[in-house]
């Protein structure tokens, strides 16, 4: 792969095209030729065999695959072109409208599905950019994981004895080649001393509770002073050994600080996934383009205004950002469709919570913030879905977050309607108050509305 997300508008995009319809091949090479946006360098393949031909003498950056092809047709061309690329993105430009291959595929790790026919230049341009931008998070991302777990793995560990008033009686040589520390620089010395201000309190906390109960292994993570003055991250292990009935704490620790700091830098990767998969549903359906930053933010402040924990909003905030993510299951003529659902459409529209279930579960570090994919259209009354939870069995997040939704949906314009004022908008939600809504966070959010915008509600 090439380059870095910021500057993918400076690159040149290589593609390389599967099909084996000379007339969409000669369609396909027009569209990327009109974008204003994007430089594309295009190669083309009749079919797999070429294809793979291709893979082997050149380098690209993303994969147009059509699915009917002479060898072979449906999902065996996705995964036979899949194992071929190396990681390199799928974008499937199909004439297949088939809803089970769609979503088959993009488990399987196609970055996109799209249908000829619906599919305009602008929408295949951003397809492309959206799956070459994934992509490289992804790559990023893991990266930066497997660099993690080599640091952890290689950690030196350090031994100290301290007694009951935190007073070294052993270190371990290790301190010199971590700390800086020879041995007699910490003997008879209080451990307190050597720990960052902030930290003293949870490590005498420790000390005391241990002490209270010797059966016990603790665990801290706090900064230590190394010889030159600068704090170091040390993750320890505390346990009580008892002889002659004096009472000592061995303290077992590593150096983490790399690691803390690499946390931080997967943290941000992990953010920056969150709001890549966020900003290309939202380039997917342009309709709603800045709906998941407006519902976060306020979806926070009213979290903020109900008392809920800073874990609790963080929690709030990933599961906002991806509460349509299990649109990317819906197909174009559904999603994208200017006038009303009928029932099966409407039917295979409210699977996008179930989807998001499955495409966000896997991932351990989204577990927690699944409850606003999954139950943000269950009813207050029982009469929503995907379970048809009823009051208090939704999930506080969820019932928080269908209030912000809805209120952005209201006022906000859409292809179909203006935007109502702030009046309409509450008007309707209390309306609602009891049946899709929890009356209590109704009223929450009224407040809030009311104090954010100076009681001025007409606009």
């Amino acid at each position: 792969m090439r380059g870095n997300l910021r500057l993918l508008d400076q690159e040149t995009i290589h593609v390389l095209l599967v099909e084996d319809n000379p007339e969409h091949t000669e369609m396909i090479g027009i569209f990327l030729g009109k974008s204003s946006i994007q430089d594309f360098d295009l190669t083309t393949a009749p079919d797999l065999t070429n294809a793979i031909k291709s893979l082997q003498q050149a380098a690209f950056d993303v994969i147009l695959l059509d699915l009917t092809l002479p060898e072979s047709t449906g999902l065996t061309t996705f995964f036979t072109m899949h194992a071929a690329a190396n990681g390199i993105p799928i974008v499937i430009l199909s004439g297949m409208d088939d809803e089970y291959v769609a979503i088959e595929a993009m488990r399987g790790g196609a970055q996109d599905y799209l249908v000829k026919g619906h599919a305009d230049h602008h929408l295949i341009v951003r397809s492309i950019r959206y799956a070459i931008e994934r992509k490289r998070a992804e790559i990023t991302l893991r990266q930066r994981e497997e660099h993690f777990r080599s640091l952890i793995e290689n950690a030196s560990d350090m031994i100290a004895l301290i007694d009951e008033q935190a007073i070294f009686s052993y270190v371990s040589p290790s301190h010199l080649h971590v700390l800086g520390y020879q041995t007699e620089d910490i003997i008879g010395k209080n451990a307190t001393s050597f720990i960052h201000r902030q930290d003293q309190q949870n490590f005498a906390g420790l000390i005391e509770s241990i002490l209270k109960n010797p059966q016990r292994m603790e665990r801290l993570e706090f900064r230590f002073r190394d010889v030159d003055g600068i704090w170091r991250y040390l993750e320890g292990v505390f346990t009580v050994l008892e002889d002659n009935n004096k009472k000592q704490i061995a303290m077992n620790s590593r150096d983490v600080t790399e690691r803390v700091e690499k946390e931080d830098e997967i943290s941000h990767a992990y953010e920056a996934t969150l709001a890549g998969w966020s900003r290309a549903l939202e380039m997917r359906d342009e309709g709603t383009q800045g709906h998941s930053n407006r519902v976060t933010d306020m979806t926070l402040e009213l979290a903020d205004a109900l008392g809920m924990t800073v874990e609790d909003r963080e929690h709030i905030r990933r599961g906002t950002l991806l509460h349509d993510i299990g649109k990317m299951g819906v197909p174009d003529e559904i999603l994208l469709k200017p006038g009303p659902l009928d029932d099966d459409e409407i039917e295979v529209m409210r699977r996008h919570t179930d989807y998001a279930y499955d495409m966000l579960a896997p991932i351990g570090y989204l577990q927690p913030a699944l409850d606003i994919p999954l139950f943000h259209h269950e009813h207050w009354d029982g009469n929503g879905y995907p379970r048809g939870l009823k009051g208090e069995e939704i999930p506080l997040p969820a019932r928080v977050f269908a209030v912000i939704d809805v209120w952005d949906a209201l006022t906000s314009d859409r292809p179909y309607r203006r935007a109502w004022t702030k009046q309409q908008a509450i008007d309707y939600i209390h309306k609602q108050s009891g049946t899709q809504f929890e009356p209590r966070i109704v009223e929450a959010f009224t407040k809030l509305v009311k104090a954010k915008f100076n009681g001025d509600l007409r606009i």
